[in-house]
């Protein structure tokens, strides 16, 4: 709408992704409150903005090009998950290879510990926060270019699932453990299960249920396993 060329466009959206996050992260590190609660509360504020700039109506006018990219495929294979796969590959060597991603982890494990450490916490909090929003603003991009349009409530429903797939992926709830690629899985598993339910013609609101399910069977192992590691 704003005729800006489509790469700075996909910056700037980037980078809106970024400063999300670090709000979300200076909140967290100023008011010592969970920053999942902090998180879920920005979400609203940042999505009336979004509707407020927006006036709640997608905007359709995008780059060929950019749709094109949405949409091709290279061989039996959308272009798409050359991004995804991409990501995969650099956080996994970002938090194993990286010192910012092994204090993320850290801090996320014990921050107390960290803290003793030398490990800046709250600058691994802010980069946690910061690294996500980029992510999530990415996921948001690639969205409007497969689907040809910018729909202003995109993404609203996708909560659950966003939550789901870390945990189902290996992710522990109480931090400092994660799988990058098993998080990938996790999502190619709910996307398959979505799918099936799909063409077997099972009520939508199963899959929602079934999801809450696969979630609390993801926590009660992911505890069940750390308690055996506990008494070993």
């Amino acid at each position: 709408a704003l005729g800006v060329p489509t790469l700075p466009a996909i910056m700037i959206g980037a980078a809106a992704g970024g400063a999300a996050g670090f709000v979300n992260g200076w909140l967290t590190v100023k008011t010592g409150i969970n920053g999942f609660i902090v998180t879920l509360a920005t979400a609203s504020a940042f999505a009336g903005i979004n509707l407020g700039i927006t006036k709640a109506v997608p905007f359709y006018n995008l780059p060929a090009d950019f749709v094109a990219f949405g949409n091709g495929r290279l061989g039996l294979f959308p272009l798409l998950l050359i991004v995804p796969l991409l990501v995969t590959v650099l956080l996994a060597l970002f938090f194993s290879r990286a010192v910012p991603g092994r204090h993320m982890l850290a801090v996320g494990g014990n921050a107390p510990a960290a803290q003793l450490s030398g490990v800046s916490v709250p600058r691994a909090i802010i980069s946690a926060h910061v690294l996500s929003g980029l992510l999530a603003a990415v996921a948001g991009i690639l969205a409007v270019a497969q689907l040809g349009s910018a729909q202003p409530t995109i993404g609203s429903d996708w909560l659950v699932i966003s939550f789901a797939a870390p945990i189902i992926g290996g992710a522990s709830l109480a931090g400092g453990a994660i799988s990058i690629v098993g998080t990938l899985l996790a999502v190619v598993l709910i996307g398959l299960i979505q799918n099936a339910m799909v063409l077997v013609k099972v009520d939508p609101y199963w899959v929602q249920f079934l999801l809450g399910a696969l979630i609390l069977v993801a926590v009660w192992f992911n505890r069940y396993r750390a308690v055996r590691v506990g008494e070993s």
